[in-house]
């Protein structure tokens, strides 16, 4: 307000003479107001002729100084439409000059969703048992389903990973884990081993957590793992896995049992002792990498505009030929549901209005499916991952976080 103020009384004044009548601002409603000294009255302003207008008043008419008063958002039919506030659909209105967006929806019909307001995500969602952690900066918001049970400031998170009853928290300055239970209740600090740096977790069905991170070993780059207990305990002490080409991207899942951490064409198998067996030939090039498991084969995603796709077995080994898709959009996340590949992507409507959250659905044959999420707006950063049954996407729209369960 008052950098617009500051900025009218250049533009609108000019170089005015002491005791001249001033012109008002170009973009002034009824200006000066009928009531100098005080607010415009409502008979300028609201529902006067469809148009939003700015209302203004001359606060001395011996000094060129004009004072912001009023602003409508709307008046009358003058309104946009939910799409362009950034929702999927529905309807808007404007009373009393104010647009109400009451009536829009985030979600597509037929899907459930909620937002929460000033949260960024930064982390994937974390998922133990019908429960989810969010990661944000220096905080995490805890959710069943999609009722939101608590937020906690973490300072320094670094990485979540379910575990039974809450989560393992990797956490920085000093490096250490900690567990959260589902209350947002902090368990005591183990320290994790000396040059972990920026880490990523990944758990198995029986609690352990692998915790990968790169570090330099004579002069390269090489991914490094450790295995922790469900408490935070290190029982595999830090080991190196094979090299890391620069700039490649990582990621890791699990079988249940073993874990998989693949890096620019490697596939490392990490068994719950640590055993350590790389498979090579898996695609390279692209800007982002995604590991999913779907009960019997994994998937190795590279993406970037479009994908390519490899199976591999429980032991990481290729499986099949690789697919691929090069004309599709950017693709946000990837997970293995049964057979089929599923990919969380963004992609504009038809009418170019606005860009949306899609799941696409890819089956062994290459047949494809699509369901709309909800409104993407201006946010390039959307995660998904399996709660039951259903599958949670998560997305930002500015700062306001959105959280959809699809069937």
């Amino acid at each position: 307000m008052t950098s617009r103020c500051a900025f009218l009384l250049l533009a609108g004044c000019g170089f005015f003479e002491s005791g001249t009548t001033p012109t008002p601002p170009p973009d002034a409603g009824p200006s000066p107001c009928e009531n100098p000294g005080v607010e415009c009255a409502t008979s300028e302003l609201c529902n006067q002729n469809n148009h939003a207008e700015t209302c203004y008043r001359l606060e001395d008419p011996a000094v060129c100084r004009f004072a912001f008063v009023d602003q409508e958002e709307c008046d009358g039919t003058d309104v946009t439409s939910c799409r362009e506030l950034g929702y999927y659909d529905g309807a808007v209105s404007c009373d009393n000059c104010k647009v109400n967006a009451s009536g829009c929806h985030v979600c597509a019909g037929g899907v459930s969703c909620t937002t929460v307001n000033g949260f960024s995500l930064v982390q994937d969602p974390a998922v133990s048992g019908d429960y989810v952690a969010l990661g944000g900066v220096d905080s995490v918001v805890i959710f069943l389903g999609l009722t939101e049970v608590t937020q906690v400031a973490i300072p320094d998170l670094q990485a979540l990973a379910g575990v039974p009853g809450g989560w393992l928290v990797a956490t920085n300055n000093p490096p250490s884990l900690s567990t959260l239970d589902y209350a947002g209740v902090r368990g005591s600090s183990h320290p994790l081993p000396a040059g972990v740096e920026q880490p990523f977790m990944v758990s198995n069905a029986g609690g352990r957590v692998i915790v990968i991170w790169e570090q330099p070993v004579f002069m390269q780059q090489y991914m490094m793992f450790a295995i922790a207990d469900a408490d935070g305990n290190i029982i595999v002490p830090p080991t190196g896995m094979f090299p890391k080409p620069t700039g490649a991207w990582s990621d890791a899942t699990s079988d249940g049992t073993s874990f998989f951490v693949g890096s620019g064409g490697t596939l490392a198998r990490v068994s719950e002792t640590g055993t350590v067996t790389t498979r090579s030939g898996f695609e390279t090039g692209y800007d982002h990498l995604d590991l999913a498991w779907n009960g019997t084969t994994g998937w190795y995603v590279g993406s970037s505009y479009g994908f390519d796709a490899q199976r591999f077995d429980i032991n990481g080994a290729p499986v099949g030929t690789d697919f691929y898709d090069l004309a599709l959009p950017d693709c946000f996340d990837f997970l293995g549901d049964g057979d089929d590949l599923v990919a969380a992507q963004a992609d504009v409507l038809a009418d170019a209005a606005m860009w949306v959250v899609v799941l696409r659905r890819f089956s062994p044959s290459g047949a494809i499916t699509e369901q709309h999420i909800g409104a993407l707006g201006p946010s390039w950063w959307a995660r998904a991952a399996h709660i039951g049954a259903a599958i949670l996407v998560v997305w930002n729209f500015g700062d306001t976080m959105t959280l959809a369960l699809v069937p």
